[in-house]
């Protein structure tokens, strides 16, 4: 099966605009393919949260079905303030600040989520998601301001 790398290279070798719908369905794939194995990756792996008030009866699906809701608004690409990440998610701020240190553990996944000030606000932070090896989330859909996740608890 040719990857998609070796689409965009045997594209940029020619001289055809004929071989962009194909080295465009073989990048839309492979990122397909990609967003399915980190899907699957985080439904399979369960790493379990812990604390010293954590009950897994009582949290344990709240806490997964929160994870999902931060990591598929961070996983954007895009930079979010925490009453953005909260308005969509649903979940209040301390909920969604525990999630992004949660995936910044290794047991889930080691993902770098960077911050920065917001130049108009010094006061104020702005986040987004990156692999953890550094590299850019490739980028899915961006969401709106007033977008929400669906909740399922």
């Amino acid at each position: 099966m040719i990857t998609a790398v070796t689409a965009v290279a045997a594209y940029e070798d020619s001289e055809s605009d004929l071989l962009w719908d194909g080295v465009s369905q073989l990048v839309s794939e492979s990122l397909t393919l990609v967003r399915r194995d980190i899907e699957q990756e985080l439904r399979t792996s369960r790493p379990g949260f812990d604390g010293v008030t954590y009950n897994p009866a009582l949290d344990e699906a709240r806490l997964e079905s929160q994870m999902g809701r931060v990591f598929e608004c961070l996983r954007s690409g895009e930079w979010y303030t925490p009453t953005e990440m909260s308005a969509i998610t649903g979940d209040n701020w301390s909920s969604v600040n525990a999630r992004i240190r949660d995936l910044r553990k290794a047991k889930f996944g080691a993902w770098i989520v960077d911050r920065v000030r917001d130049p108009n606000n010094r006061g104020l932070h702005r986040y987004r998601l990156r692999n953890p090896d550094g590299t850019e989330v490739p980028p899915l859909r961006p969401l709106q301001l007033g977008a929400t996740i669906e909740r399922d608890d």
